[in-house]
């Protein structure tokens, strides 16, 4: 997709929107970063919003008016937003449709408001629908009639973007995701959904079931994760571009070793255009059932299957408005599943558990070869944040290239002053920053691995440090030790506490210098899937046993520097703890053994215990990695494992 397109031209796509707008009698258009699955990483023919803004951050809306054009994104991208967008757009600093709506409908008054009603949920619209509703207007500006939200049925941008070269949507080959990392054939797993949505059901709901209910998967993580297929139609995250319907005539109870009997019963249709080998299809036609269809023909698949006495499952906050109103049109019975296939991905088994421990040793061996590259550097070279990430991809793929699958998001790699915007992306900078043997780096990286997936953030000088430096590193460090160091009671249903409760613990750290965190201190991760996942720090959840999640706080210094330290926590028990045999608690694990910055660690700043910790995971991560290394790695690991 060519984003790089001269202002000239994005003025004339600005005015053919305009144009196509008039035809369809609309004041406003919403173009959002989303796809029709509500994908964090939509393919690239999904990449509307990009495309008529020249923005590229992953998030933010674009809304175009009859004179004016916006785009609304968070904090994260205010900058790279500011240097992509040209004099015609008005970058909004605040993602909040809401908002935006309360500051500027009575401001413009627009009559009819349109949107790609693929590309929008029904909780979105419902609640700018009701936003609109109760609008105050000042005295002289009340409207008519109350402004509109329009459903397109077409996307206004498409045809436009057809004469600029639009990409093609990729179709791959779908592949088998093992079981050997997996732990639960596809069969199995399925039949666990099922089970699981019969128990969101209320006794009411559950009492009508049985004739040939239906339940629907829109989310591509869901269904690759569900069916045990990966592919490859999205940048960073191994999924396929489909949709997955169910039709069930569940029988009165679901024992969870019957799931032989489940083809007798449970109907799956997946639509795609991807490729499908003759070998896997025949298995998972002999397996499940599984019947194949094209993509296009999902919506009249879904409007002949769906009738008035269908129980219809799905997720309603990530179902599409188009599809939302298929199912209400009927006045079918509806049972919210969006908790379902999050807490099944979440919650590891044996098999998950042990990979993801496998992977992240392997991924932590080549990030201690990396920086020992870094710390390396040919003087008589170039060196960008660019070329970094090239350097690491390579070193991954040597260390393991039976396993390595390749980035789980785009690396973020930052010198200086660039590290202090929260997620810089190098290859969005024209003019990549040069690495010198004085730079501060702040490397945001992950990898994809048949096995796992890994998230992990470091930041080194390759110099001398100054004593701000070592202060705020040393300060993100406490922060991030918080959590490591954290022993909580588990709540009777062998949960954690909230989550937001333990999370305020590590943020009190940075609170302490009066910094606030500028992003989410953690986010769950997949088993070669998106790299972000349920749950999260941020949400006022317990956080479930065996799930694996991120320990990431940071200080952003703007036009100096930023610090921020990533490593993947799981959640589990300690066994034989506490005064009382009869309460248990849980704690924190490491998974990623790659070692700390000593230069820019101040021992006066940290507690006796945090030190002992620190040597203690030092001595581990060369422990753990020596034997993967050459005389001159395990040399310079050595030194910088020492004790403090």
């Amino acid at each position: 997709m060519n984003t790089r397109l001269a202002v000239d031209q994005r003025s004339i796509i600005l005015e053919q929107v305009r144009a196509t707008m008039r035809e369809n009698q609309l004041d406003w258009l919403l173009v959002p970063t989303s796809d029709s699955h509500n994908s964090e990483y939509p393919p690239k023919a999904d990449n509307r919003r990009e495309f008529l803004t020249g923005f590229t951050g992953s998030a933010g809306t674009a809304i175009v008016t009859k004179e004016n054009a916006f785009l609304a994104t968070d904090s994260r991208y205010f900058v790279q937003a500011e240097k992509e967008l040209n004099s015609e757009w008005t970058l909004v600093k605040n993602p909040s449709l809401v908002t935006f709506f309360t500051e500027n409908v009575p401001k413009f008054l627009p009559q009819r408001i349109g949107y790609n009603s693929l590309l929008f949920s029904e909780p979105t619209i419902s609640q700018l629908s009701k936003t609109i509703k109760t609008m105050k207007y000042p005295d002289n500006k009340t409207p008519d009639t109350t402004p509109l939200m329009v459903g397109l049925e077409s996307d206004i941008i498409d045809p436009i973007w057809q004469r600029y070269n639009r990409p093609p949507y990729p179709n791959s080959e779908l592949f088998e995701y093992d079981t050997k990392y997996t732990g639960e054939t596809r069969c199995d797993r399925i039949h666990r959904f099922l089970r699981m949505c019969l128990t969101a059901a209320n006794d009411d709901v559950r009492e009508k079931t049985g004739q040939k209910d239906l339940v629907l998967v829109t989310d591509l993580t869901d269904i690759a994760y569900l069916l045990n297929l990966r592919g490859n139609d999205v940048d960073f995250v191994p999924v396929f571009r489909s949709y997955f319907l169910l039709t069930c005539n569940f029988p009165s109870s679901i024992d969870s070793d019957s799931s032989h009997d489940m083809k007798e019963w449970c109907t799956p249709y997946l639509f795609t255009d991807c490729i499908v080998p003759e070998i896997l299809k025949e298995q998972l036609q002999t397996e499940i059932n599984l019947q194949l269809r094209p993509y296009s023909s999902f919506f009249d698949s879904l409007r002949s299957e769906i009738s008035s006495d269908s129980v219809v499952f799905y997720s309603h906050d990530e179902v599409s408005v188009g599809i939302s109103q298929i199912i209400l049109s009927h006045s079918s019975p509806r049972v919210d599943i969006s908790p379902v296939v999050n807490s099944m991905k979440a919650v590891k088994n044996s098999t998950e558990i042990e990979q993801m421990k496998a992977i992240h040793l392997l991924d932590s061996v080549s990030l201690i070869r990396f920086h020992y590259h870094i710390s390396h550097l040919p003087t008589d070279q170039t060196h960008t944040e660019v070329s970094l990430s090239h350097d690491l991809h390579r070193i991954r793929m040597e260390g393991s290239p039976d396993r390595y699958q390749g980035p789980s998001f785009s690396p973020i790699i930052a010198v200086d002053e660039n590290a202090a915007i929260v997620h810089y992306h190098p290859g969005a900078n024209k003019n990549p920053k040069q690495v010198t043997g004085q730079s501060m780096l702040l490397m945001d990286t992950g990898g994809h691995y048949l096995g796992g997936t890994t998230d992990v953030t470091r930041t080194v000088h390759l110099g001398k440090p100054s004593e701000k430096q070592k202060q705020i590193y040393t300060q993100v460090l406490r922060s991030h030790l918080a959590l490591m160091l954290m022993k909580f009671e588990l709540l009777s249903t062998g949960k954690t506490p909230l989550a937001s409760s333990l999370s305020a613990i590590s943020l009190n750290e940075l609170w302490k210098l009066g910094y606030a965190q500028p992003h989410g201190i953690g986010h769950g991760v997949s088993n070669y899937l998106s790299v972000h996942e349920y749950p999260s720090f941020s949400t006022p959840q317990s956080l479930p046993l065996d799930c694996f999640i991120t320990d990431e706080p940071g200080i952003y210094v703007k036009d100096e520097f930023g610090v921020r330290i990533e490593s993947l926590l799981h959640v589990c028990e300690i066994e034989g703890y506490g005064v009382d045999p009869s309460k248990k608690f849980g704690h924190f694990q490491t998974m990623t053994y790659v070692p700390y910055d000593r230069k820019l660690i101040s021992k006066e700043q940290l507690d006796p215990d945090m030190i002992k910790w620190i040597d203690f995971f030092h001595q581990q991560c060369f422990d753990l990695s020596q034997e993967h290394l050459t005389d001159a790695e395990r040399d310079w690991l050595r030194e910088e494992t020492k004790p403090l």
